[in-house]
C-alpha cells in the first residue's frame, strides 16, 4: 500500500520506523511513522494516509487547540507556560530578536510558532499523532506536543524539551 511520503508499505510486513518529509505553506515538516508489531490492519495505515492527504486542516486544528489552552489564561496548562519559560530563560536580547519587542501579544507569539513534526504511532488509540509545535530550532529545544487519537480528535497538550 502506497503511503506518502513513506512509500510502499506492506501491512503484513512492517519496519519498526518510517521517515519523510512533507512541504506544505512552504515550510518542511518531518514526518515519521512508528510500529511496535510486524502487522497492522489497512485501515490504521488508510487513517494515516488520510490525515497526511488532509494536513493542513489537522495542522490548523493543532495551533487552535493551543490558541484555546492559551485563552484560559492561569488555568492554561501547556501554552501560557510554553511562552513564559522562554520569556524566563531568554534574555532581552533574545526575546526583542525573536519577537521584534519586549511585550509580547498572543498574535506575535503564534506569529513564531511552527510545526517541525509530525509523528504517526497508528497501533495507539490515545496517541495516535503527535504534532511537534514550537518556536525556531535556534531558539530552543522545548516544544509543544498536540496528541490526537486515532479519530483525530485532542487527547492531549504537553510541553517537552
Amino acid at each position: 500500500m502506497l503511503v506518502k511520503p513513506f512509500g510502499e508499505i506492506d501491512p503484513d510486513n512492517l519496519k519498526d520506523y518510517y521517515s519523510g518529509e512533507i512541504t506544505t505553506s512552504n515550510r518542511a515538516i518531518n514526518v515519521d511513522l512508528n510500529f511496535e508489531e510486524t502487522k497492522i490492519s489497512k485501515d490504521n495505515l488508510l487513517k494515516v494516509s488520510n490525515f497526511i492527504e488532509n494536513i493542513n486542516v489537522f495542522l490548523e486544528q493543532a495551533m487552535k487547540y493551543i490558541s484555546t489552552d492559551y485563552d484560559l489564561g492561569e488555568d492554561s496548562e501547556t501554552a501560557q507556560e510554553y511562552l513564559s519559560h522562554h520569556l524566563e530563560y531568554m534574555g532581552a536580547e533574545e526575546v526583542n530578536s525573536l519577537f521584534g519587542t519586549k511585550e509580547v501579544n498572543k498574535q506575535l507569539y503564534f506569529s513564531k510558532l511552527q510545526v517541525y513534526r509530525v509523528g504517526f504511532y497508528p497501533e495507539e488509540s490515545e496517541d495516535f499523532v503527535i504534532i511537534d509545535i514550537q518556536f525556531p530550532e535556534e531558539v530552543t529545544n522545548y516544544l509543544m506536543a498536540v496528541t490526537l487519537d486515532s479519530k483525530f480528535e485532542l487527547s492531549f497538550i504537553g510541553m517537552d524539551s
